[in-house]
């Protein structure tokens, strides 16, 4: 695969995953019957999303090089500095979504966890059904 095509590729999966997350958040607000917050919402998870991403961009370099090692990887303050990112972004998303379904912390909890995962699924689905022959 050439590098035009590798990147063509890695900006597909990324719209795409734009599109899925922005997809869930606009189906879970619909289903709550609070359509009218999608646009503030998805504005403030995305935008947080985007202030996470560069917060842990200079340690990126890093994390790539501990998980090439695999289980040989010693943890640096790297791996500890994203964990302690990756759980106040996490805090900071269901902060969000409490406020705009109007729920609990752990429900906005529950909430913001779907809302992640479930964009996952259908590469998940597709990944399965091409191993499988299908």
């Amino acid at each position: 695969v050439d590098e035009a095509t590798s990147l063509l590729r890695n900006v597909a999966d990324i719209a795409s995953h734009i599109v899925l997350y922005a997809g869930v958040i606009w189906a879970a607000l619909n289903l709550a019957g609070k359509r009218e917050r999608f646009r503030q919402t998805a504005t403030a998870q995305f935008g947080i999303n985007a202030v996470f991403g560069l917060i842990m961009l200079p340690v990126t370099p890093a994390l790539v090089e501990l998980m090439r090692k695999g289980r040989d990887a010693q943890f640096g303050w790297e791996a500890y500095f994203a964990i302690a990112v990756g759980l106040w972004s996490f805090v900071v998303m269901a902060r969000i979504m409490q406020e705009a379904f109007e729920v609990t912390a752990g429900k906005a909890a529950m909430i913001t966890i779907a809302c992640v995962l479930l964009p996952y699924v259908p590469l998940f689905l597709l990944v399965a059904l091409t191993s499988s022959g299908a």
